[in-house]
């Protein structure tokens, strides 16, 4: 996808081209036809009609009068001198267009860097992305009763239809207080689904663990890295049950904080979401229809009882956006932000909490590439 700021995108956006809609969400289950919800997506607006007089020109061409005073066109070059000098007055942080006399909010939405802001567009795209890449396979991806995961869901339900689309739920412990909210997600957005309690293999590797360490701290980080890779691992056996490919959830935000267990929901074969922030994530959630419980849950990995990702970061997902686009986009560290304090100021970021954040994004690298390999070529050579 082209990328291209949300200013920029504002600029070239052409008031009579509309963005193409979703296709229809009309799939075949079982040998027979079945719709989604009219809720499923949000209604398609239309603009209001135009009325045959605004086909018309407004005024009509007086004849020449000589008596009319002479006047002259004003030079190109003022005109760009005029059109920059009003971009530079409307130019926001982060390319965002705003009043002159709009007063910014606490805690601004931040639009996204990687497309223009039309949800259209990003919704389209994603689902003819999954199309192209799945081909004529399956896919299975773990179902949480979380934001990310009911988007993803959604997203691949619509490219590949109900059979083709394999959600798990795999709680620890058997039925919990997410199971009701699961099975809802599950019933409005017609995915098949299916169950596994996690909870006896990860007691079994625990318990392997603490026999051979036994003066070993058992912390919660390493007990929910634990669950977090037997989760991988279900789903992995279960795309090998069905010629099928393993979808992340991921989102951008997430990858590049490293906020993630590796070989854990870090390992998929492809991540429909991986680019974007999760303030398009919610975006997304909205269009789709995803129900509003979802959207509105404090984020988490249910790792342990009552974790929030918010609440382990130190932030909002607002900030966290903010600070993680200023660092993509703008180039910008740690040791850099007393020269550029302004996205703290907007967001109400805490400095040394942005440093916390920027160490994160460059000591967890390691979870965005492949594993070292030592070439030994240049040994054998000569």
């Amino acid at each position: 996808m082209t990328k291209k700021s949300s200013w920029s995108g504002f600029l070239s956006r052409k008031n009579d081209d509309e963005p193409d809609q979703p296709e229809d969400l009309t799939e075949l289950s079982g040998g027979g036809a079945t719709s989604f919800p009219d809720d499923f997506t949000d209604n398609e607006s239309s603009d209001d009609e135009v009325s045959p007089s605004c086909k018309e020109p407004n005024c009509t061409l007086e004849p020449w009068d000589e008596e009319t005073p002479e006047t002259f066109p004003i030079p190109d070059d003022e005109i760009e001198k005029k059109k920059d000098l009003f971009s530079k007055e409307l130019s926001r942080e982060f390319g965002e267009p705003m009043e002159p006399d709009e007063e910014p909010e606490p805690e601004p939405e931040l639009l996204t860097m990687e497309f223009s802001g039309d949800i259209n567009v990003l919704t389209k795209y994603l689902i003819d992305e999954v199309k192209r890449f799945v081909g004529k396979k399956k896919v299975v991806l773990g179902l949480s009763g979380g934001l990310d995961s009911a988007v993803v869901a959604a997203l691949c339900r619509q490219a590949l239809g109900f059979e083709r689309t394999i959600c798990v739920y795999m709680p620890y412990g058997g039925v919990d207080k997410d199971t009701s909210l699961v099975s809802r997600l599950a019933t409005k957005m017609m995915l098949q689904r299916f169950f596994v309690d996690i909870r006896p293999a990860v007691d079994a590797t625990v318990a392997s663990i603490k026999s051979i360490f036994p003066n070993a701290e058992m912390s919660k980080v390493m007990i929910g890295n634990v669950m977090a890779r037997e989760r991988m691992k279900v789903l992995y056996a279960v795309a090998n049950m069905n010629d099928a490919l393993v979808v992340g959830t991921g989102n951008k935000t997430e990858i590049y904080l490293g906020y993630s267990t590796k070989h854990g929901d870090a390992a998929a074969d492809f991540f429909p979401i991986g680019d974007c922030l999760k303030c398009d994530v919610r975006a997304l959630a909205s269009h789709l229809g995803i129900l509003q419980e979802v959207i509105d849950r404090p984020p988490s990995a249910e790792l342990w009882e009552g974790q929030t990702d918010e609440g382990e970061l130190g932030m909002t997902y607002n900030q966290l956006d903010a600070l993680v686009a200023t660092h993509i986009h703008c180039h910008i560290t740690d040791d850099l932000l007393p020269e550029n304090p302004q996205v703290l100021k907007d967001y109400g970021i805490d400095p040394i909490a942005a440093v916390d954040i920027f160490g994160r994004i460059v000591c967890n690298e390691h979870k965005r590439s492949m594993a070292p390999v030592f070439s030994v070529t240049h040994l054998t050579e000569g």
